[in-house]
């Protein structure tokens, strides 16, 4: 997953979970179904000999709506082999209706891309007793649960179609990919460590960019990556703000090297939303940006790097479907978050009606 779509949707809208303690996995007994149906067929438990997928979103979820279309695709591809469940979990109270009646609207009006069966979860009940203790992140996610009742596979809906496939022609390998399973969780933790390690330290380099204090704020870098070199794709963006200020030319030429994705991603965003840069800084946050334009999370710093950039008209574009997307959201982020991507779109608006 890219890494400025991870940053912002733990900021706005995917819940992360630490749990190392997984009870839940690949080959164990499914759970209990724990769900109210919303639309399509009722299922009350898995039927020995059928094969289900499990897709675990919510209303609040752009990434889950995102992949509503290509689950639709999976249900209609598989149809009569498997039955596809849409679970919504993780909801939370809006103040002008409750779970059960934003769930019901949310797919009366998605119907269209919700080409499958739809359900909420009762209680708490499937995110406490699937996910959780699967070690699931985030979602969207998706659990096979095969033939013989048990939870086959995990993983994200963008990835189910060829283990689904292999499962149904008999030659599915339950062993390869648990051990992919457990690996993708042990990198997922330490990213998370490594996330909340870097966190302190990436709040006083920014302190010290802010304050112009640039030498200082490399030196903390600097011990920063001695301590824990893996923290260089959290901390390198406001470094390459540092260097961009006091070594342009420098800071270009260092970029124009590159090519792993991670740091290119964490310098063009932050790079995107500084002021007062060489034109190349946001050209080049702008080249690695652009091929992210569909992704929720690009949005605003497209917007940033294209008004640094002086095309005003281009910030509003992204800029407006940011706030767009935040205005649908349950979760804003935190306190004044929304508001001040609200300010950036009236700032851009002011700019390209001049």
């Amino acid at each position: 997953m890219r890494l400025i779509c991870i940053l912002l949707f733990m900021l706005v809208s995917v819940p992360a979970f630490s749990n190392t303690d997984s009870s839940l996995h690949i080959g164990d007994p499914a759970p209990a179904l724990h769900v109210k149906f919303v639309k399509g067929k009722p299922i009350s438990r898995f039927q020995k000999g059928k094969v289900y997928v499990l897709e675990f979103w919510a209303t609040w979820c752009g990434p889950c709506k995102k992949a509503m279309p290509h689950v639709s695709e999976i249900s209609r591809k598989f149809s009569g082999k498997v039955e596809v469940i849409g679970v919504s979990v993780w909801e939370r109270d809006k103040k002008d209706q409750d779970i059960n009646m934003q769930v019901t609207k949310f797919v009366k009006s998605n119907d269209s891309i919700m080409d499958f069966n739809v359900a909420m979860e009762d209680g708490d009940l499937m995110a406490k007793n699937w996910l959780t203790p699967a070690g699931v992140m985030g979602i969207p996610a998706t659990m096979i649960i095969d033939a013989l009742g048990q939870v086959a596979w995990i993983g994200a809906p963008w990835d189910v179609e060829m283990p689904l496939a292999e499962l149904l022609q008999g030659r599915y390998d339950m062993k390869k990919y648990a051990l992919q399973y457990k690996e993708e969780q042990e990198k997922n933790m330490q990213m998370m460590a490594d996330y909340k390690q870097a966190m302190p330290m990436a709040d006083s380099i920014k302190k010290l960019v802010d304050a112009s204090s640039y030498s200082e704020a490399m030196k903390v870098y600097d011990a920063a990556l001695a301590l824990n070199p893996r923290l260089k794709q959290y901390l390198f963006g406001n470094y390459m703000i540092a260097l961009a200020v006091t070594a342009p030319d420098k800071g270009l030429e260092l970029l124009a090297g590159m090519n792993d994705t991670n740091l290119m991603q964490s310098a063009a965003a932050a790079l995107a939303m500084r002021k007062g840069l060489v034109p190349g800084y946001y050209k080049w946050s702008l080249s690695v940006l652009s091929p992210l334009e569909k992704e929720v999370g690009a949005w605003p710093l497209l917007a940033g790097a294209s008004f640094n950039l002086g095309d005003a008209d281009k910030a509003v574009f992204y800029q407006q479907q940011f706030v767009d997307f935040l205005t649908a959201a349950t979760n804003r982020g935190p306190a004044g978050y929304y508001e001040g991507e609200q300010q950036k779109l009236k700032e851009y608006k002011e700019e390209s009606r001049h």
